[in-house]
């Protein structure tokens, strides 16, 4: 039900949804997740960052994980934490996959450019 007023854009009611389902499941991930989602996009940065906090205590977070901790950092005017908790997600691999897409869209556009001509 929570995800479903999430999906029509019912914030408060899927927040309260949540509430209670972390109350019943305690350190579920997946509903300490969704509901640290669902807060930052209701700008409640601070109840977000708490939870993502805790999640972390419990298991070592995920890149998931850090980019909803870096966004909730962001809201609470923590930017040099939430750089360094961005920064940790980028491994070489993903920025020779970021390099590797750059490479392919410019040679798309070049391509596109030679057919006009």
């Amino acid at each position: 039900m929570g995800a479903i007023l999430a999906k029509l854009s019912k914030n408060k009611e899927a927040i309260s949804i949540y509430k209670k389902l972390r109350e019943v499941t305690g350190a579920n991930t997946a509903v300490n997740r969704q509901l640290a989602s669902l807060l930052i996009e209701a700008g409640d940065y601070d109840e977000a960052l708490d939870i993502l906090n805790e999640l972390a205590k419990n298991a070592s977070p995920d890149p998931i994980h850090k980019i909803l901790l870096g966004r909730a950092q962001i809201g609470v005017h923590k930017y040099q934490e939430a750089i360094e908790t961005l920064q940790s997600i980028v491994t070489p691999r993903i920025g020779l996959l970021w390099k590797r897409s750059f490479t392919w869209e410019e040679l798309m556009r070049k391509t596109e450019i030679t057919q006009k001509l």
